[in-house]
């Protein structure tokens, strides 16, 4: 007796994913076991958020290598995890970002475009190099390993509002 299985693959579409494999079933499944809904995963596999990204008191210890946001349209929060590295996190945020509360040391991989407020409070930074060129809103780094003064703040970032050292 021959048994025959046929997969119809759709065009334009990556084969793996119809039978379950590959990278973009791995973030498909990443995003929704994170509750992160109103994303598109873009063909150079990014990801693109028409709302806010809460990764917030997850446990994390770093954002999976298969992930990576490009733009958030809404806020972006990785705060209250044990994240050492920013890898991962949107180029463009078209809110506020956190990242406070976490064991990081640089601010490496933060977002390039933040366009309201900055909070990277509670961790272990030892320098503001990565830090986004301007921000609308206030720029926040109090508790750090170093005590940050305004105008190192002032160097790496352009703060439309408040600082807070």
């Amino acid at each position: 007796m021959l048994v025959r299985e046929t997969l119809y693959f759709e065009r334009k579409k990556d084969p793996h994913h119809a039978i379950g494999i590959g990278k973009r079933y791995l973030i498909e499944q990443w995003l929704e076991e994170m509750s992160i809904k109103y994303c598109t995963i873009n063909d150079d596999f990014s990801i693109d958020s028409e709302s806010d990204v809460i990764l917030a008191d997850l446990g994390l210890t770093e954002i999976p290598s298969f992930i990576q946001f490009r733009k958030v349209e809404g806020f972006f929060s990785c705060s209250y995890n044990s994240l050492t590295s920013l890898r991962g996190v949107p180029d463009i945020v078209g809110d506020d970002f956190y990242c406070k509360s976490n064991l990081l040391t640089t601010l490496k991989y933060c977002p390039r475009f933040v366009r309201w407020g900055f909070d990277c409070d509670y961790n272990n930074l030892v320098s503001l190099e990565g830090a986004p060129n301007s921000i609308s809103g206030s720029f926040s780094c109090q508790k750090n390993s170093v005590q940050f003064t305004e105008e190192d703040v002032k160097k790496v970032c352009k703060v439309g509002a408040h600082i807070y050292v």
